[in-house]
């Protein structure tokens, strides 16, 4: 991966963002894996959650109180998001 010859996939890259402390977002962009700007590939639920996780955080107007640290679970990402969308009306998961 390091040389360029090989390309890894999204799951990885979520790993390795973690790692290094970075967005998954930016990481699935510079290997190819976005469809475009801002948009993670509908391919599996669990990047899809983390889609719609990454856009809550980045919302500026709930960028107030405690913001989780750690691993979380899919799980936890998705409670997350669903409170997001019924606070704010918009739907981020199908």
């Amino acid at each position: 991966m390091e040389k360029g010859e090989k390309r890894p996939g999204p799951r990885i890259l979520k790993r390795l963002a973690v790692l290094y402390g970075v967005g998954a977002g930016e990481l699935l962009r510079r290997a190819g894996h976005m469809q475009a700007d801002n948009e993670i590939p509908r391919t599996d639920e669990a990047l899809d959650i983390e889609r719609a996780y990454r856009f809550v955080l980045d919302d500026p107007r709930f960028r107030v109180g405690t913001r989780p640290s750690g691993h979380l679970s899919p799980e936890t990402k998705r409670f997350i998001v669903e409170m997001y969308e019924r606070l704010t009306g918009k739907r981020l998961l199908d």
